[in-house]
C-alpha cells in the first residue's frame, strides 16, 4: 500500500499523463517490496486498487492503475499474462479498500477468484 499526495486534488486537469507516468516508479517500488515480503514464495494471483480522497476525482486513481502500473506488477511477479483485476473509488477517510484478485496467468481460473479488504483508518485525508 502507498499513500500519495494528489497533485490534482481540488481542480480539473485535462491531462492526467503525469499520474500515469509516475505510476511506473511507484508500482516498481511497491511490487519489489511485496515480492521481498512474499519470498521465498511466488504469487499465483494478484489485483490492484486505487482510491482517491474527497477532493480528488476517481479518474485520478484510474490514471495511476493503467497498463503502465500493471506491466511493472507483471514484471515483479514473474511475467503474469492475464488481465489484472482492479477497482477504483472516491472515498472518505476510513473507507474500506476492496482489492479483487484473479490468477496471474489465466483470468478464468475460478479457484483464484477472490478478494481482500483492507482499511486504513486515517486515509485518505483531504488535501
Amino acid at each position: 500500500m502507498a499513500i500519495l499526495d494528489n497533485p490534482f486534488a481540488g481542480r480539473f486537469v485535462a491531462d492526467l499523463s503525469p499520474l500515469t507516468e509516475a505510476s511506473a516508479a511507484i508500482g516498481k517500488h511497491i511490487s519489489e517490496l511485496a515480492m521481498a515480503l512474499l519470498s521465498p514464495h511466488t504469487p499465483a494471483s494478484y489485483g490492484k486498487a486505487g482510491l482517491v480522497g474527497m477532493n480528488g476525482e476517481q479518474e485520478h486513481a484510474v490514471a495511476m492503475l493503467t497498463t503502465v502500473f500493471g506491466n511493472v506488477m507483471r514484471d515483479a511477479a514473474g511475467g503474469g499474462i492475464a488481465w489484472i483485476s482492479s477497482l477504483t473509488k472516491r472515498v472518505a477517510p476510513g473507507a474500506t479498500i476492496d482489492i479483487p484478485l484473479a490468477h496471474k496467468d489465466a483470468l478464468y481460473v475460478r479457484s483464484h477468484y477472490d478478494g481482500i479488504t483492507i482499511t486504513l483508518p486515517d486515509a485518505p485525508l483531504p488535501q
